[in-house]
């Protein structure tokens, strides 16, 4: 074998394991991928889930509401627990009696966040720190979230109880244009070494704190109040009677503030948006959102006139779907069809929409109903053109009616009623006085054109142009009272009124 040969051959042979190497990489890819997606956990309503992140190097809970559906966004709470402590939704899950919220127990990336003292808080070091757990938060968690749950993002609380009611501080000043609010229980305000970015980002933004009365960190979460406060934040300070370092789970101001600031606080934009909806007639859209206020509370006014709205929208569905399955049962496909077809476009997004969906689904499964449904919309088409035609010959213009007629047997020769539309065209042209109508009513509406054509060449000066039209008249309609009229305005212009005059 010559050098040249041995050089082709290597060439070949590199060739051959470069493809094999990046089919060889494309499959682990793959692999990686089906193994990640056969990983991604299952979350149910009503249940916490464990989340293991690579990415954290560690693991976070996700916690569901019973009520929750992906048909609606949700208000989200991240809650970070205290000293010595594990990811968990506790007390928030006490607070929120498990409804209307996400909840995510949130681990701590940097252990040594979880070590406080005045060394770290008031060092560089500790912003570092902290600048890793919010990209855990911002870069990691909430993508995550958003990917696989129905996150209203509008609604991203940040909280914690102890050393996590100062974390979340520090947590939601780093994040404050996206985040709703702060829930920052039996701590205070932990930031001292970096000032905010931006203090407009805290004007109006809900700010709760819950200390004990016996707290040991009551004066740093009244100091917390104060400086929020200086800010323009809507403070909360609430102090826990009787308490020492604990939370009061059954505090009413504290649910208030979470039902207020969570799935309450855009009621007023949300109620409008519903009325907005219905009157477009898109009731699906706005039952979702009625029935969502309804559940958030039981006896909160504005839910429970959520509540009465939901269900009149439901009502009105159940009786139309009624009237669809009716038409079903009584043979009246393309009806029951065409209403079907209307009702999901009106309740998409419901349930209600849903069953019109999967009514019109069965309908069409059946090639006999199709090509009943079929028929159908072709008679609906050809009884329109018809009822047009009759209504036309009701008012005497036969002309129209006429042409109607003939348009429906040169359209619809399938039609149920073809027959029958023939035979009475042919009826009207047997009848004398009724071609003699239909004579007449083309002249005019001719004649009437042509005339108006000829008048204007006259006033313009152009009288050969105008003749050419009232000649048309004479020749087309001799007997008529056109005619008559057309004759006068050549001898006017001083022509013959002879058709083939000079």
């Amino acid at each position: 074998m010559n050098r040249r040969s041995r050089n082709l051959l290597v060439a070949a042979a590199c060739l051959w394991w470069g493809v094999s190497a990046l089919a060889q990489a494309a499959r682990a890819a793959e692999q990686k991928d089906e193994k990640a997606a056969a990983k991604a956990p299952e979350f149910v309503p009503g249940q916490s889930t464990r989340v293991d992140s690579d990415k954290l190097g560690s693991h976070f809970i996700v916690y569901v509401p019973p009520n929750y559906t992906p048909d609606r966004t949700w208000p989200i709470i991240f809650c970070y627990h205290g000293q010595g402590g594990h990811p968990t939704v506790s007390p928030f899950h006490r607070l929120t009696d498990g409804k209307n919220f996400i909840l995510v127990g949130m681990p701590y990336v940097q252990q040594t966040v979880n070590v406080p003292s005045a060394k770290v808080i008031s060092s560089h070091g500790y912003e570092q720190e902290m600048d890793v757990e919010t990209k855990a938060l911002t870069e990691v968690v909430i993508p995550f979230l958003c990917k696989h749950l129905s996150v209203d993002k509008r609604l991203c609380f940040v909280g914690g109880t102890s050393r996590g009611g100062w974390v979340c501080s520090t947590l939601g000043e780093n994040i404050a244009p996206s985040c709703a609010g702060l829930i920052i229980l039996c701590a205070g305000r932990e930031r001292k070494a970096r000032p905010l970015v931006n203090a407009k980002w805290f004007r109006k933004k809900p700010v709760f704190i819950g200390v004990g009365e016996k707290e040991v960190n009551r004066k740093s979460g009244e100091d917390a109040a104060r400086f929020y406060a200086r800010l323009g934040a809507k403070v909360t300070l609430e102090i826990f009677k009787g308490l020492g370092h604990q939370v009061d789970t059954k505090n009413e101001r504290l649910r208030t503030w979470l039902l207020e600031n969570g799935p309450l606080r855009y009621l007023k934009e949300d109620l409008a948006a519903a009325a907005k909806l219905e009157k477009a007639g898109k009731l699906g859209l706005a039952y979702n959102i009625h029935l969502a206020i309804s559940e958030v509370s039981p006896t909160h006014e504005a839910c429970g006139s959520a509540a009465k709205a939901a269900g009149a929208i439901a009502e009105k569905a159940k009786t139309d779907l009624a009237a669809a399955e009716r038409q079903t049962s009584e043979k009246r496909y393309a009806q029951a069809a065409g209403l079907l077809v209307k009702l999901a476009k009106t309740y998409e997004g419901s349930p209600f929409g849903d069953t019109a969906q999967q009514q019109l689904a069965q309908l069409k499964s059946d090639p006999a109903i199709q090509a009943a449904i079929a028929q159908a919309e072709l008679d609906d088409k050809a009884d329109g053109l018809e009822a047009q035609a009759k209504a036309a010959e009701a008012k005497k213009d036969y002309a129209t009616a006429l042409r109607l007629y003939e348009q429906y047997l040169a359209g619809f020769a399938k039609a149920g009623r073809f027959a029958q539309v023939k035979a009475h065209l042919e009826a009207m042209k047997a009848d004398k006085k009724i071609m003699a109508r239909v004579r007449q009513q083309e002249a005019d509406r001719e004649c009437r054109g042509w005339l108006g054509i000829a008048d204007n060449y006259i006033n313009a000066g152009l009288n050969a142009k105008a003749e050419t039209y009232l000649r048309k008249i004479i020749k087309e309609y001799p007997d008529t009272d056109w005619a008559a009229q057309a004759r006068q305005r050549l001898a006017k212009i001083g022509k013959s009124a002879d058709v083939g005059g000079t």
